[in-house]
């Protein structure tokens, strides 16, 4: 006994979420496209940019006590 012919079924669910994202995306502003794509959400992309540049001024900033 064969595994049961799933590419039909595979086919019709592709077509279906692909008709879905083209309707949700020609309705979506970018902004709101990335807050859904984006895990961490925008906000959060932003904090985590802020304190990435606040990490590598840093290291410029502070002095060398090992010499």
């Amino acid at each position: 006994m064969g595994l049961p012919d799933v590419a039909p079924m595979q086919e019709a669910m592709l077509k279906e979420m692909q008709e879905r994202m083209m309707a949700n995306i020609s309705s979506m502003q970018p902004a709101e496209m990335m807050k859904a794509w984006s895990p961490l959400g925008l906000e959060s992309w932003v904090e985590l940019q802020k304190r990435m540049w606040t990490q590598m001024t840093s290291i410029g900033t502070q002095s060398d006590d090992d010499s």
